[in-house]
């Protein structure tokens, strides 16, 4: 029986090409994407399970009043003392470490690289996560401070088939390490990523990114720890405050530490990791919902494009259906036969997928930046949601087609074609769908265009950043801005921290008429005189930092409105700031007295809102950053000279740099990817509505080909017969198109509320979407109905 009902498949699907080919095809393409975001998905709940101790690992993380610079804060940063405390004075605690990914240049006999994830922490490190050594021996205590381990790839790439162990490398040019270990890579999929591990404590207290990380008073690491078999994390997490009141003498109640299990860290990326880098990859679960609700709906176009079309072919089955049931054919078997043909039909849009998704697989992975692999597993997941997928999509075409009256047919009975309300809501939510994809791509493109085009408070273009990090003291960085600014091919030079959208440390400070016990956390940017010109910053009020005023520099301070406003002050210019906790690498820092205010820039992306900013002309002990404004037409010689002149004073470092235009551009990187990804899913949902609509309207034509026949002979023009057989899908599309409208206001909204400045959903938008989507649909259409309406009737009507 069940060779029979493949063998009736085969045929019906050989006799129907044209059904078969545009299923097969529909679903193909929808399943590719599907697939992708399936293996997605999987793999961000599969992030950090590698671990042995999974289950007990924990991260201390905080909401609510920060108790150190005051305001709100989420995250999970730490004093530097804070872990040791916790192992040694909680019973429930097994092992507990900082942990820090940061971005330090290591070099070896003269030959250095800048590497992202060199991971500074703690012996206990290695215990609580699952770090398989290769060569080498774990750190037991940190009495011998001076020491690094290399990963496995890392090992490769600095010594080749070397044997690193014993070896000294330099790490930013001022500590010399030796090679204690190698260990294996950490698997892809961990949130925590560290090519290089160093001791947090380098020496006396001190950390080689971070500066002095031994008070309480100072929060900048994340805490793991390792729970004791059988003991609860409540347990750790009722102590917490009793610890803080213990070295700090004081505990804010409005802030609420826990433990976040392992399990939840990758996907709630509110709770992230002091400095920002990107050794630390998040996905928020938003990203993941994100492209599951577009595989669904991608899914949903296809699904529905078969049930039309096999409910719009029944007319072509009655008779054969009919002859089954008269010989003795039960409703179960016929089901059975029409779910097989279902099953055959996606099960080979299934290889055809499989093949795609295959040769995508790698570019997927460089977008995506992740390491998914098809495996055998996975494999046998797909094939279990293909027959899911088989069922639900075949059991209305399968009830509705074994549902016929054989005798009515017989009898000459018009058989409905199917359920007309049913299959006109099917198209009509297919092209909601369809509708929404491409109004979303284009509401993202506005939105990022709005965001990378606006202005900004600050120039961009032709603006180039050096890390001056790790730079001899055979040269002053303030020398050298001078005799690089003199180049021909640059209008101007400054140092400071960084560039006006660098977050740079943040600290409460003091004024005239501040509440008693209350905070005021301003962002302090370290700048020179030439800051502000060289970025086009505009001073609203007041004057900027002037070699004319030589107090200026030594006692002046510049603020922006947002701290004007948030101040309350209606004329601050001459107000005196008392900073309470100054950031450590600006010297002199005890008061000053403002006076200018710079017009508001956005210090972050347009996620975020413009934050009390004040900007101190003071030179840093180790400026980091050199901004240079090339003149139009020079870049390549520029930055060539640029390189040249650097290259002595870097002998340890390599030349690090990056354009501000561009650093702009990608800390919208993850909401461009979202933009390609609605982008591809609209093509897809459009090829595959448009061609499932070419093979509606071909069986309807074809149905329909009488009526068509007797019109013309009555004296219906052709361009009446295009109208008659249009008339319905314009209709359905119109509704459609309204239907879509708050589905799309409702998406985008919800999109656009994670931005604090953003563009307005405007009438424009809904009817852009829409002609895209109906121009396309009504260039399928046409063919097919432009050939009923020229067809001679008498071939039609010359069997009746």
């Amino acid at each position: 029986m069940l060779k029979n009902y493949f063998l009736v498949t085969l045929r019906n699907l050989l006799k129907y090409k044209t059904y078969s080919f545009i299923n097969i095809i529909g679903f193909s393409v929808a399943l590719t994407p599907v697939i992708l975001a399936f293996l997605f998905i999987s793999y961000e709940y599969s992030y950090d399970t590698w671990n042995k101790n999974y289950s007990r690992i924990y991260r201390v993380t905080r909401e609510g009043k920060d108790y150190i610079n005051g305001g709100q804060a989420q995250g999970c940063v730490m004093p530097g003392p804070f872990a040791e405390a916790l192992k040694e004075e909680m019973p429930e605690v097994e092992y507990a470490a900082r942990v820090l990914p940061s971005t330090e240049t290591i070099s070896y006999k003269g030959t250095g690289f800048t590497e992202e994830a060199v991971l500074f922490t703690d012996p206990d490190f290695m215990k609580i996560f699952t770090v398989e050594l290769i060569s080498g021996n774990a750190p037991l205590n940190i009495s011998i401070p001076n020491y690094i381990f290399f990963s496995e790839s890392m090992a490769r790439k600095y010594f080749g088939a070397e044997n690193p162990i014993g070896k000294t490398v330099t790490v930013r040019g001022l500590y010399d390490l030796t090679i204690r270990g190698v260990y294996k890579d950490l698997p892809k999929n961990s949130h925590i990523r560290a090519n290089f591990i160093v001791p947090a404590n380098l020496e006396n207290g001190s950390s080689a990114a971070f500066g002095n990380i031994s008070g309480w008073r100072l929060a900048k690491f994340p805490v793991y720890y390792l729970l004791k078999e059988n003991a609860k994390s409540d347990a750790v997490d009722g102590k917490i405050p009793g610890l803080f009141k213990k070295y700090i003498g004081k505990y804010d109640d409005i802030s609420r530490y826990f433990s976040q299990p392992l399990k939840y860290i990758h996907l709630n990326s509110k709770f992230k990791s002091y400095g920002g880098n990107k050794s630390e990859i998040i996905n928020g679960k938003d990203t993941v919902y994100f492209y599951a609700t577009a595989a669904f709906m991608m899914l949903l176009i296809a699904c529905i494009n078969y049930i039309n079309l096999s409910t719009a072919r029944f007319s072509q089955r009655v008779k054969e259906i009919s002859v089954r049931k008269i010989i003795g054919a039960g409703k179960a078997q016929l089901i059975t036969q029409i779910l097989t043909e279902t099953f055959v039909l996606t099960f080979g849009s299934l290889i055809i997928t499989l093949a795609l998704t295959a040769s995508i697989l790698p570019y997927f992975n460089l977008y995506v930046e992740r390491d998914i692999q098809l495996n055998f597993s996975m494999l046998i997941e797909i094939a279990a949601l293909t027959c899911v997928i088989s069922f639900l999509t075949g059991l209305y075409p399968a009830l509705f087609i074994s549902s016929v009256q054989p005798l009515s047919f017989f009898r000459g009975k018009s058989i409905s074609l199917s359920n007309p309300l049913f299959r006109k809501t099917l198209i009509v939510v297919q092209f909601v769908l369809t509708v929404t994809f491409v109004f979303c791509a284009i509401a993202v493109k506005r939105q990022l265009d709005y965001a990378t085009e606006s202005d900004l408070g600050y120039r961009t273009k032709d603006i180039l950043n050096v890390n001056l990090r790790g730079i001899d003291n055979k040269i002053s960085a303030t020398a050298l801005r001078e005799e690089i600014s003199r180049y021909p091919g640059i209008e101007a030079a400054s140092l400071s921290f960084g560039p006006p959208n660098m977050v740079c440390a943040r600290g409460d400070v003091s004024f005239e008429g501040k509440p008693a016990n209350t905070y005021f956390e301003v962002s302090q940017y370290a700048i020179d005189e030439n800051f502000l010109d060289l970025y086009e910053m505009k001073i609203i009020k007041g004057r900027k930092y002037s070699k004319d005023y030589p107090t200026d520099i030594a006692e002046g301070i510049l603020v922006n409105e947002t701290t004007v406003k948030e101040a309350g002050w209606q004329n601050p210019i001459g107000k005196i700031i008392t900073f309470n906790s100054p950031y450590s690498g600006l010297d002199n820092l005890e008061t000053r007295r403002i006076i200018g205010i710079v017009k508001d820039a956005h210090d972050r992306s347009f996620k975020k809102q413009i934050q009390s900013t004040m900007y101190i002309c003071n030179i840093m002990k180790n400026m980091q950053f050199l901004s240079v404004k090339i003149k139009p037409g020079n870049m390549s010689v520029t930055l060539n000279y640029v390189k040249n002149k650097l290259a002595p004073y870097q002998s340890k470092n390599p030349f690090t740099y990056e354009f501000l235009d561009d650093n702009v551009k990608a800390s919208y990187l993850s909401e461009f990817k979202i933009l390609n990804i609605f982008t591809l899913f609209s093509f897809c949902a459009v090829f595959i509505s448009c061609l499932g609509l070419y093979g509606v309207i071909s069986f309807t034509t074809e149905i329909r080909s009488k009526e068509v026949g007797i019109r013309k002979v009555l004296g219906a023009s052709s361009l009446q017969i295009v109208e008659v057989l249009f008339k319905e899908m314009v209709l359905l599309m119109l509704i459609a198109g309204a239907l879509s409208v708050p589905l799309c206001y409702y998406m985008m909204n919800k999109w656009l509320s994670d931005f604090a400045y953003h563009i307005d959903i405007k009438p424009d938008i809904f009817i852009l979407s829409m002609f895209m989507v109906y121009l396309i649909a009504f260039v399928s259409m046409i063919y097919q109905v432009v050939r009923a309406s020229l067809k001679n009737p008498v071939e039609t009507l010359k069997y009746e």
